[in-house]
């Protein structure tokens, strides 16, 4: 596999998309106006096929990838939110017995 990239337009620097593709399946593939999060700038871009280049994954990369954020932004999809947290409600036998004591 190997890493798809391209330039960031502001700073010059080699940006990971957040997509990897063998040689062949990258020859056939069809990208175009997609979104990603520049960790350069902090910026959006949008790239398509002719802006990207492939390389190598190495190790360091990947590692680098596991503990990082995503940056790419998927057409109709917000950022997750959290999960709601949920408090149990006292069981009825507690209720009664705190309207008791009052």
């Amino acid at each position: 596999m190997q890493d798809v990239m391209i330039k960031c337009p502001s700073k010059g620097l080699p940006l990971f998309t957040g997509v990897q593709l063998s040689e062949a399946v990258f020859a056939t593939a069809v990208f175009t106006n997609v979104k990603v999060l520049c960790p350069h700038c902090e910026e959006e871009h949008r790239w398509s096929k002719s802006d990207a280049f492939l390389i190598e994954t190495t190790r360091e990369a990947e590692a680098e990838r596991a503990s990082a954020a995503p940056r790419f932004v998927r057409r109709g999809t917000r950022a997750p939110t959290p999960p709601a947290t949920v408090t149990p409600a006292a069981e009825p036998a507690e209720q009664a017995a705190a309207s008791d004591a009052s």
